[in-house]
């Protein structure tokens, strides 16, 4: 997340950029300096929390690794996992947004350089900012072209999905066999028992303390989730 707003505090809108990597760009406009008190307060309380959940996160994670099939089998019998296949709702895209993202983080030499967009300098000039969002849109759609025209003997992956119905929510975990990769989400449900399952079967999971000792990949994924 960077911001790109480098205007005087009092008239600027701090602007962030969460993306590319991860598929569309999404960019959040945020007002001016936060004037009730109450809220500056809360949002400091908030982030205060963060800290210390991630500073208990840090110390909680010891080295111990499962294999991603001796993972798969426990979240099946643990939390009836099953795997789902073309005929999962948006199952495609899911898979298409996966490697979009894995080839973008693992294989970045396989794209061109993308030419920075500059932000508009008067967020307050409602056409500029359109315009500057629809430029982003256009390189979005562009870069997605180009990742697609990658051909799977170039970059090849072992997309899987699975999923599980819990606490009238529903579970999602994405896997690929081929690097190793996981990720689990979820929709509806009571957010503490979710979030229970995913923390679970990311400890299970787990990381060596290789992993540890050089803040890989799989260990930095570790740490935000057990940070939530």
């Amino acid at each position: 997340m960077s911001k790109l707003s480098k205007k005087p505090a009092r008239s600027a809108s701090a602007v962030s950029i969460i993306g590319g990597a991860d598929g569309p760009t999404s960019v959040f406009i945020i007002g001016k300096k936060e004037k009730n008190l109450f809220r500056r307060m809360k949002r400091v309380f908030y982030n205060g929390r963060y800290r210390r959940k991630k500073r208990l996160a840090e110390r909680s994670i010891v080295p111990g690794t499962h294999t991603m099939q001796e993972m798969l089998q426990y979240a099946k019998e643990r939390y009836g996992f099953a795997e789902m296949n073309n005929s999962y709702r948006n199952y495609e895209e899911m898979k298409r947004r996966w490697r979009h993202n894995q080839i973008s983080r693992k294989r970045p030499e396989l794209l061109r350089e993308e030419k920075k967009i500059p932000p508009p300098e008067d967020f307050h000039d409602s056409e500029a900012v359109r315009e500057w969002e629809k430029r982003i849109q256009e390189r979005t759609v562009m870069r997605e072209k180009e990742i697609d025209a990658i051909p799977p003997e170039v970059f090849p992956t072992d997309y899987h999905l699975f999923a599980a119905e819990k606490e009238r929510g529903r579970l999602e975990m994405e896997v690929d066999l081929l690097y190793g990769d996981l990720a689990v989400s979820y929709v509806g449900g009571e957010k503490k028992a979710m979030d229970s399952v995913v923390k679970d079967i990311y400890r299970y999971y787990g990381v060596s303390q290789e992993d540890i000792d050089h803040k890989t990949e799989r260990y930095r994924e570790l740490l935000m989730v057990l940070s939530m």
